[in-house]
């Protein structure tokens, strides 16, 4: 009892060490994101390793292979952007057009709506003259003195070229996932430290890895099933470059969620950008939504099972985080790096950390079972 009051008074102080590791992580993104990457690549070689070494291979042929494959599909999927980057470019800069131009319309009928509700003292004397003044503002007025606020639009813009860098940025992580692999022994005795039990240690790797494999292989298929009916929906609504962005509107589609809308925006500028048609925009955001919500519901729990084990304001708040931290790269990643957090949490000897797990599952009461069967048999192995 003693234990758990003072365990209980850290509450505070565990609070404020995750605030501090993750302003951290903010001032050194860029390293953190690097290692992430890696450490993912890592986790999902890592059981082909075994395998190939049981084979006979050795240890550095059998990474070198692993990690040779990894370099082949970064390097054709960033050769394949370059090949396209030109026509790529040209698309983006039309929707980045789109985006403000629509983003201005919003703000002035937003501004005339609120300037007729709710007129101000200044405007009563030349109230016919308002039309006039409001035609000849320039955009950037309107956008600076938007109700929506003028960081928004900056904010919208900036993310449709953010996932071309951050792809550029990544074929580095393969070099570092060697390296891991290389001395993954060193990493488990390191590992086994902060355990007691060596078995303990072990599940903690083989469900890290098991969620690792579960969740990029399981997501590849899923965007694989989802890319034919993105393209032949917006083929039917006459998309222009509608095999590209239905390769992305798959990989979006996998974002928790968000996905739908995320899936539909650059189509949707697409349409916007042409003849703009208000039955094609409700259209393709009619499609987005139905595929996102038959994947997440019908074809994702069977994938992915529970292996994940987040609840949905868990999964939430991790979007949020991890997304402000690395923008488009941090909401793909946001679910795993959470489940590997959690993960640790669950396993950890403290009741503190074990709650939080707790809080963060889809099943807390499986986790508060564990709990007490650690407390009175010694470290449990969590399932």
């Amino acid at each position: 009892m003693n234990q758990d009051r003072v365990d209980s008074a850290a509450v505070p102080l565990w609070l404020l060490l995750l605030l501090a590791g993750f302003t951290a992580l903010h001032f050194a993104s860029g390293l953190a994101l690097w290692i992430v990457c890696a450490f993912f690549i890592f986790a999902l070689v890592e059981p082909w390793l075994t395998q190939l070494e049981a084979r006979g291979l050795p240890p550095v042929i059998a990474a070198s292979i692993l990690i040779g494959g990894v370099v082949i599909v970064l390097a054709s999927t960033t050769l394949l952007l370059y090949w396209y980057s030109p026509e790529i470019s040209s698309a983006l800069k039309i929707y980045r057009k789109t985006l403000i131009h629509l983003y201005e319309a919003a703000n002035a009928w937003l501004l005339r709506a609120f300037h007729a509700f709710v007129p101000t003292a200044a405007e009563a004397p030349t109230a016919s003259a308002g039309v006039t003044n409001a035609s000849q503002a320039t955009p950037v007025t309107i956008v600076d003195s938007s109700p929506l606020g003028a960081s928004m639009g900056t904010s919208l813009v900036s993310g449709l070229t953010g996932a071309l860098s951050l792809l550029g940025y990544a074929l580095l992580c393969p070099l570092l996932a060697f390296f891991m692999v290389a001395e993954r022994k060193l990493f488990g005795e390191g590992l086994r430290k902060f355990y007691n039990d060596p078995a303990q240690t072990g599940q903690i790797w083989k469900h890290v890895t098991s969620l690792t494999q579960a969740f990029f292989v399981g997501n590849l298929l899923l965007a694989a099933v989802c890319f034919p009916a993105y393209a032949l929906i917006f083929f039917c609504f006459n998309v222009k470059n509608f095999i590209f962005l239905a390769a992305l509107s798959s990989i979006f589609n996998l974002v928790p969620f968000l996905g739908a809308g995320l899936s539909a925006i650059l189509p949707v500028l697409d349409v916007a950008a042409g003849n703009f048609h208000v039955a094609a925009v409700l259209g393709i955001l009619g499609s987005c939504l139905v595929i996102h919500f038959s994947v997440a519901n019908l074809i994702t729990p069977k994938v992915l099972g529970s292996r994940l084990d987040l609840n949905a304001t868990c999964s939430t708040i991790a979007l949020i985080a991890w997304g402000e931290l690395w923008g488009p790269l941090g909401l793909l990643l946001a679910i795993p790096l959470t489940a590997v957090v959690k993960i640790l949490f669950q396993y950890s000897s403290r009741p503190t950390l074990h709650r939080l797990a707790g809080l963060m599952s889809n099943d807390p009461q499986s986790s508060l079972t564990s709990l007490r069967l650690r407390k009175g048999t010694g470290p449990a192995v969590a399932t």
